[in-house]
């Protein structure tokens, strides 16, 4: 339920200035029906993918491992395999779609990703099953800041921000969809028949998308105007101060969806008990919470002098408290409901993008700003993958206590999970604090 990363601001997020000056240069006078057919159907496709992205493997995680007879590990890889993918295309997507457009990117980006959705459904060995994971992360990669581009592109200054907020909230749309909705369809028709529908959904956006931009014209090749370098990245990585921002947020954001979208649903089934459908209602819940979590800083922020460091720190905070809140339920066994709330809990701080660009835009020099976000979103989805490996790695010194082929994971294997995720949170709450606020943010 990313889309790390895809922001619930409705300023232009995601150094939204690498496509900004072109949007602006190409916009037309009129706005021509085709184009908002266009813009709509890339935003179904944007949609889709943020539905792939939630809900493999964390909704069908049992599923999976009993089918494949596959380690928790393996499960975990079909998760970090996209978001791997994902996070280092956001080095280069900004620069695709401000030397080729970003129509002509949703084209071919697109174009992959239906690919991959539908070879996902169809595939029954590990390494198709990866293979085509890594072809929807990079074709999902694509979207939005293409989106952003041509939202801007299409609409005046004045009507864009309205534009913008339609597509983050179809984004996290797809990201609640993806918790009990996607678990009761899948329970209904058979997961891999749900993939298949998705992938052809997904075709047919790409279709409608390509149609009305005219696919000659978007397929056509170009040269870029100017080369890709990655020195810029190294000097911004130089900053102290943005070393600290990434390995926080990334953390923090790495902790959330970790258990929102890797392992949340099997321990709510394995330890606490509860059905299929349930933990995946408390999974949709944590989408919603994540959602209307991006509102809280801006508004609040506004209250307070625009400070923006202590919403950090309250992040911080909040992941501290409730994984070692986990780590204490789990060791004193226990095994109520009530501990989603734990939960629950931390998806109120998920949103930290309103929080980090509006920091990295105050402690970074104008030209650079716009690359720092792009390491934003690309730390972001990083630590997603890194710990979702960690965890699945974790839970595999644990096979020993399945029960039978239900795969099931008890206490040791969660308190020690948890207690890994605790000691991350710690380093997330030192780290925000050390953090330095520059007084244009005020």
């Amino acid at each position: 339920m990313q889309k790390p990363a895809d922001s619930s601001e409705t300023k232009p997020p995601v150094g939204v200035e690498v496509a900004a000056k072109t949007a602006h240069e190409d916009r037309a006078p009129g706005i021509p029906g085709w184009w908002i057919v266009a813009l709509i159907a890339g935003t179904g496709l944007y949609f889709l993918a943020n539905v792939q992205r939630v809900a493999v493997p964390g909704a069908i995680f049992g599923t999976l491992q009993r089918e494949l007879n596959a380690s928790a590990s393996s499960i975990t890889w079909l998760g970090a395999s996209f978001m791997y993918v994902y996070a280092l295309s956001q080095l280069v997507i900004g620069f695709m779609v401000e030397n080729f457009g970003g129509r002509r990117v949703i084209f071919y980006g697109a174009l992959v990703f239906c690919v991959g959705a539908v070879l996902f459904s169809l595939s029954h060995g590990l390494p198709l099953l990866y293979a085509s994971r890594m072809m929807v992360g990079l074709g999902a990669s694509s979207l939005y800041l293409s989106l952003v581009q041509e939202a801007r592109r299409i609409f005046q200054p004045k009507d864009f921000p309205v534009a913008l907020s339609s597509v983050i909230f179809t984004g996290y749309a797809g990201g609640i969809v993806a918790g009990a909705p996607f678990v009761i369809a899948a329970n209904g028709i058979g997961w891999r028949n749900l993939m298949l529908l998705l992938g052809l959904a997904a075709i047919l956006g790409w279709l409608v998308f390509s149609l009305a931009c005219g696919m000659k014209q978007v397929a056509r090749g170009s040269k870029p105007r100017n080369p890709f370098r990655l020195r810029p990245y190294l000097e911004i990585l130089r900053l102290p101060n943005n070393r600290s921002i990434y390995a926080c947020t990334g953390l923090h954001f790495g902790i959330y969806y970790v258990l929102q979208t890797v392992v949340g649903k099997k321990y709510l089934e394995d330890f606490l008990g509860l059905t299929s459908e349930n933990a995946a209602w408390v999974l949709s819940l944590m989408a919603i919470l994540a959602a209307l979590s991006g509102f809280v800083p801006v508004f609040l922020g506004k209250l307070i002098g625009g400070r923006i460091k202590i919403f950090i720190i309250g992040s911080g905070c909040m992941s501290t408290f409730v994984c070692c809140g986990l780590v204490l339920m789990t060791g004193f066994n226990v095994q109520t409901p009530a501990v989603a709330v734990f939960l629950c809990m931390l998806a109120v701080t998920a949103s930290l993008s309103p929080i980090a660009i509006p920091l990295l835009y105050g402690t970074n020099e104008p030209s650079k700003a716009g690359l720092a976000v792009c390491l934003f979103n690309f730390s972001l989805y990083f630590f997603v993958a890194l710990l979702g490996n960690a965890v699945g790695l974790l839970m595999n010194c644990f096979d020993s206590e399945r029960g039978g082929p239900l795969h099931a994971y008890g206490k040791d294997a969660w308190l020690a999970i948890f207690s890994l995720l605790a000691c991350l949170a710690c380093v997330v709450l030192v780290l925000s604090v050390r953090l330095k606020e520059n007084k244009v943010d005020r």
